[in-house]
């Protein structure tokens, strides 16, 4: 899908950015507002910026200090996991 943002030449100046950049801006912080909102995965946010692996994604979503998607909840779930599967070791 194509989307046209219309920016009022009054306000370019203001953006700090070269114009060819604007569309990769625009489309990067959509991409992090919808994976903030839940709704859309890191694996899906990866697909929208163009990024050909997992590493791509971690990497980016680190540079843009974006909180991580492990929450205590799936460590606490994982650790049980762990425990049921490896009893004697943990």
């Amino acid at each position: 899908m194509d989307i046209v943002l219309r920016i009022p030449d009054e306000v370019v100046p203001s953006l700090n950015s070269e114009p060819a950049s604007l569309g990769r801006q625009a489309l990067e912080a959509l991409a992090l507002d919808l994976l903030a909102k839940d709704k859309i995965s890191e694996h899906e946010l990866g697909l929208m910026l163009g990024m050909d692996n997992r590493f791509d994604v971690d990497a980016f979503l680190k540079s843009k200090n974006a909180p991580p998607s492990y929450s205590l909840e799936d460590l606490i779930r994982d650790r049980e996991l762990a425990r049921n599967l490896f009893p004697k070791e943990i």
